[in-house]
């Protein structure tokens, strides 16, 4: 009988855990019907939350790179150069 665990690296950055839920969610839905994660209590709303987190995370780096070129327009127009 052939040995099916294995060890998953839980990753405590976001954008490493939503990679990681993503990859899990596209296994699911490459298996359908026949997949284990269906057999979990509540898994499509879980499946959802991975995407609304995917959503909200691409938008805090596209708000913090536009915080970024503000605050250097910003500088730029005071006069101010460096930090």
């Amino acid at each position: 009988m052939a040995n099916n665990s294995f060890r998953v690296v839980i990753p405590c950055n976001p954008r490493a855990f939503i990679n990681l839920a993503l990859a899990i969610k596209a296994q699911d839905d490459k298996l359908g019907a026949a997949s284990p994660l269906k057999t979990i209590k509540n898994w499509a709303d879980i499946a959802a939350l991975v995407t609304t987190a995917d959503a909200q995370d691409t938008l805090a780096e596209q708000l913090s790179k536009q915080e970024e070129t503000a605050t250097e327009n910003r500088d730029l127009a005071l006069g101010r150069t460096g930090s």
